[in-house]
């Protein structure tokens, strides 16, 4: 028997594939993860070569599990094939074999040996998330960007809900890994309204040639830190520039609230000056109208009291007249 750590959590494609899926920044963050661990691999001379969401466990804090690594092949150069050939010479026979003993084993239960390299021909994965050299395949030219291939995948999935393959039965999907028809993925990657930047890694790893994708998951890795730097300064810029406009449209509301403030006070002002200055009109105006109807009521008096002079002479001039009438009739 074997004892095996019990992993918890969700895969990753239940986590792409619902109804309210992974925010994009997070699920590439999760990628990155992914490629980190890949990376480790890769630097062992082991790839994969069955990556899919269904095959990345999530745990609860976002922590990633690679599962299923029923079809790693240990590449012919580099990391663990170079320690295995080192054993080789230094014992000259091996006489306990295990499951990876043979140089570029390909399936699980093969030990070294007449007949442990996979033949060409022989097709092991998934269709869907498959590299074009792998359908075919073409198992001495998978190295570890077929493994980027699947990342590439993993990417499509995240961004347009699916593979990059696909089509109504195993078939159809198998043919169109062989024959590398990505013209429908590509199309609904620039359909996925995703950042242009995402995009373009996306392609690059799904690229058809091997040469021209990231030569491995470390590669990648670093792409993908860059790309999360880039989000994260553009958040933090976006950030600044809304804090920035948020503070110029307060100082606007401020000097519009003052300029209305001393607006408001000028009116004010003015009113007041304008309430003075009718009331001293008013003043003015008062003044001369008593002023006029003193000086009428004067020339009144004036009037009355020479008309009553008048009146007065006229009476003694007339006692006068009857004074001397009296006279001449006494004498």
């Amino acid at each position: 028997y074997i004892s095996m750590a019990y992993i918890e959590g969700k895969p990753l494609s239940g986590l792409v594939n619902i109804d309210k899926p992974l925010p994009i920044r997070t699920a590439v963050s999760l990628v990155r993860k992914i490629a980190l661990a890949l990376d480790n691999a890769h630097r062992q001379g082991v790839i994969h070569r069955d990556l899919k969401p269904a095959n990345i466990m999530v745990g609860a804090f976002g922590e990633v599990q690679v599962m299923d690594w029923g079809l790693a092949k240990v590449l012919q150069v580099g990391g663990v094939a170079d320690e295995k050939k080192l054993q080789h010479l230094q014992q000259e026979q091996s006489i306990i074999q295990t499951l990876r003993s043979g140089v570029g084993s390909d399936a699980p239960g093969t030990f070294g040996g007449v007949g442990s390299e996979t033949q060409m021909g022989s097709v092991m994965g998934t269709p869907a998330y498959m590299p074009p050299e792998q359908a075919l395949g073409e198992i001495d030219n998978l190295d570890e960007r077929a493994d980027v291939f699947g990342l590439g995948a993993i990417l499509c999935e995240i961004l347009t809900g699916k593979p990059p393959y696909v089509a109504e039965d195993g078939t159809q999907v198998y043919r169109m890994a062989s024959r590398g028809k990505l013209s429908d993925c590509f199309t609904r990657l620039d359909q996925c309204g995703a950042d242009p930047d995402l995009i373009a890694l996306t392609k690059q790893c799904l690229e058809l040639e091997p040469i021209d994708r990231p030569r491995d998951a470390g590669v990648l890795a670093e792409r993908v830190t860059d790309y999360l730097e880039l989000v994260e300064t553009r958040l933090r810029e976006t950030e600044m520039e809304r804090a920035t406009e948020a503070a110029r449209a307060e100082a606007e509301s401020l000097k519009a609230e003052a300029e209305s403030a001393r607006a408001q006070e000028e009116i004010k002002r003015r009113r007041t000056t304008i309430a003075l200055a009718a009331s001293v009109l008013m003043m003015i105006g008062l003044g001369s109208a008593s002023f006029l109807w003193i000086e009428q009521q004067e020339t009144r008096r004036q009037a009355d009291l020479a008309s009553s002079h008048r009146t007065q002479a006229e009476q003694a001039e007339r006692a006068r007249d009857e004074y001397r009438e009296l006279l001449y009739a006494a004498d």
